[in-house]
């Protein structure tokens, strides 16, 4: 059985769209891991040059300002901790299985124009005997 038309045109509207899904969930993705591994990269930048005011000599005394700048150095560090365990978060992602579902729907498509036609076929044949029926009523 040649499929018609119309199925075939629905299916490729289908793959079409489920590509385009896909192609937008990969770019976000992409997008979102990039800004992450930017602000990394900006916080590791911040925590040198905090590195490099900070006095770690060990005979001098600790002051108010080494405290504070120690202090944030621990904010960025967390911050920065964070941004990796989201790109390995969005990394761990996988994506959805999204052609089990659309080969359901297609099957049921193709059994619906099946259907149609039979039920057709069925009309056609049945037409003249119908014609008969009354003529003799």
């Amino acid at each position: 059985m040649k499929p018609p038309k119309m199925f075939i045109i629905t299916c490729s509207i289908m793959f079409v769209s489920i590509f385009i899904t896909l192609h937008i969930q990969h770019r976000t993705r992409m997008k979102i891991l990039d800004i992450n591994h930017k602000q990394t990269m900006l916080l590791t930048e911040q925590i040198e040059e905090l590195k490099k005011d900070f006095q770690n000599d060990v005979s001098e005394e600790i002051t108010k300002a080494d405290l504070a700048v120690l202090a944030e150095i621990n904010r960025f560090q967390s911050e920065k901790d964070k941004r990796y365990l989201d790109n390995k978060f969005e990394l761990s992602k996988d994506y959805p299985m999204v052609f089990p579902d659309y080969v359901l729907v297609i099957l049921i498509l193709w059994l619906s124009f099946q259907l149609d036609n039979i039920s057709r076929k069925i009309d056609k044949q049945s037409g003249p005997d119908k014609m008969n029926l009354k003529a003799n009523s």
